[in-house]
């Protein structure tokens, strides 16, 4: 099912769903940011967001109550997968460290593949995350929190500055 990102940023707008799925939201020829979503379960908590998401339709409003019941004939149809193959790397670090845990948590800095650095083969753009996104990145790599005044740009700029002091 096609899902369409009602925020609309330059570069896409990309969602990590609990279970490591990622979806890209990019613009199409009619100017929509959709994503084609097949798990029932991603499906449903995404439209549990009305403000950020929706059934995309080819720009034709869908009233909710058809919105709900596609929902429902989803989640009860039995030949629908319930867990498609997620997007990330499922093998463990070469250097057998970080055993057990997923790699690239956020898709940024996460575990290494080899003694090289992070693993950025599929790492989103800091400049395409969401500020929310950048915030938990910025507590998971730096350990602490940001200054609850700092813009997207102070946290970009402190991210890649602890990068670089890492990779030294």
């Amino acid at each position: 099912m096609k899902i369409e990102s009602k925020i609309k940023r330059p570069k896409g707008t990309f969602i990590e769903m609990a279970d490591g799925t990622r979806y890209a939201f990019f613009e199409n020829d009619k100017g929509a940011h959709v994503a084609d979503v097949e798990n029932p379960t991603h499906i449903e908590r995404l439209l549990a967001i009305p403000e950020g998401f929706g059934i995309y339709n080819e720009g034709k409003v869908i009233p909710a109550a058809d919105v709900e019941a596609a929902i429902n004939d989803l989640v009860r149809t039995p030949e629908t997968p319930v867990n498609p193959q997620p997007q990330t790397d499922p093998e463990p670090a070469a250097n057998g460290e970080g055993e057990g845990e997923a790699t690239g948590e956020h898709g940024e800095g996460g575990a290494s593949n080899d003694d090289n650095g992070p693993n950025t083969d599929d790492a989103i753009p800091l400049e395409a995350m969401t500020e929310t996104d950048l915030r938990a990145l910025f507590e998971s790599e730096l350990g602490r929190k940001p200054h609850h005044r700092a813009g997207m740009d102070k946290l970009i700029e402190d991210i890649t500055a602890h990068r670089a002091a890492q990779a030294e």
